[in-house]
């Protein structure tokens, strides 16, 4: 058994400002339900629940969901404080715990704790992006063959990237270490030695998290020939989380040009559904939380159709029945269609039918019967 003293020695530490961004992208919702506790009420901002140190109910304890603080206004208790001390006295564990506990909950990256590293590599990114968006000719000619105008990528800040060092040497001149670059992914080492840029002939989207900060950069090569969709880092592909407001609807898709599409559309007004780049056919829950955390009012799922989009629609729509209960509804695409190949056919995304996450559930379940077999059916349950 491991002592106190060695037990503190192995704690976490974070700083002021890790602790600061971790309880800024919690969510309470989610929080408190994976300790088993429910938030009571139909208010935005302020709801109920028991109170984890007098076990009293929800009308003495409130939770104030967008500042994460809590007070329990029994006379008996008056326990207060923020999401972590809640944390603490729920699972009785100490102040670094709940925070280490909560960051992986919302898949916060936290490995390296060193908040320096962290704003300097969003730094090293915004750079990046820059440099991609000041070359963007190559992907304003890739997307315009395919209906999106200059102004959407000028907004999305769409760029691109080509071979050599180029980005490198911009990098390089702005201070970066050759090491920053290769841990970061926008330099790789050739065979022969050479440092090249880890992004080629590559249209480029920066992601951007709700605090409006680029975390990492997509790369969607214009050659078949080589990998095709590449991300720096990877470890939150989300495209459309800047454009989140609180009780906005969204509209979930696969790929980042759908995004690009849905994004023009909602530019010009043919929706107000904010587009939601899953990054591909799947829901994962750390998006799924994100959007709970901006109380989003209704779901809209589009993904591609084919076999791979409208099982990703299945599993979208039950993580969200299961751990949002948010509104939810389907646009089943026409065949191996696509919102942004539709877009670029008609300007616009025509599909078959809007159905409710339960019809289409059902549906899926009709369409692996046979046909036949429904027709007798049918014609039997007629007779």
């Amino acid at each position: 058994m491991t002592s106190k003293c060695q037990r503190c020695l192995i704690l976490p530490y974070f700083k002021p400002e890790v602790v600061d961004t971790i309880l800024d992208q919690a969510n309470v919702e989610s929080v408190l339900a994976s300790l088993g506790y429910q938030l009571i009420g139909k208010g935005l901002r302020n709801k109920g629940t028991v109170c984890p140190s007098c076990g009293r109910d929800a009308t003495h304890c409130k939770i104030n969901v967008e500042k994460k603080s809590f007070i329990c206004n029994s006379p008996t208790c008056g326990f207060k404080g923020n999401l972590f001390h809640f944390l603490m006295m729920a699972k009785g564990v100490n102040f670094p715990e709940s925070v280490a506990y909560v960051a992986k909950l919302m898949n916060i990256d936290t490995s390296d704790n060193c908040w320096e590293e962290v704003q300097r590599r969003g730094k090293i990114f915004a750079d990046a992006a820059q440099f991609c968006f000041n070359n963007r000719s190559a992907a304003i000619d890739y997307f315009y063959k395919r209906g999106i105008r200059e102004n959407t990528l000028k907004k999305a800040g769409v760029g691109f990237i080509e071979g050599g060092r180029s980005l490198v040497d911009y990098l390089k001149e702005k201070g970066y270490e050759q090491a920053e670059l290769l841990e970061n992914r926008l330099a790789y080492l050739a065979p022969n030695g050479s440092v090249l840029n880890g992004m080629y002939n590559q249209v480029v989207i920066p992601i951007i998290d709700s605090k409006r900060k680029i975390i990492d950069l997509y790369g969607r090569n214009l050659s078949d020939r080589h990998q095709k969709h590449f991300y720096c880092l990877g470890t939150r592909k989300i495209l459309g989380a800047h454009l989140l407001k609180r009780g906005c609807k969204v509209r979930l898709v696969e790929g980042p040009g759908d995004y690009l599409a849905c994004y023009e559309m909602y530019l010009n007004g043919f929706t107000d559904s904010i587009p939601f780049c899953c990054g591909k056919a799947e829901l994962f829950e750390y998006q799924l939380n994100e959007l709970k955390s901006f109380n989003v009012s209704h779901i809209e799922i589009m993904f591609d159709g084919d076999k791979a989009g409208r099982n990703g629609a299945l599993q979208a729509g039950e993580l969200i029945a299961k751990q949002a209960k948010i509104p939810t509804t389907v646009a089943v695409l026409p065949d191996e269609e696509d919102p942004l190949s539709l877009y670029a056919k008609y300007k616009a995304i025509p599909h078959q039918e809007y159905v409710t996450y339960d019809e289409y559930k059902w549906l899926a379940v009709l369409n692996e019967i046979p046909k036949d077999f429904l027709r007798t059916y049918l014609n039997r349950e007629g007779e």
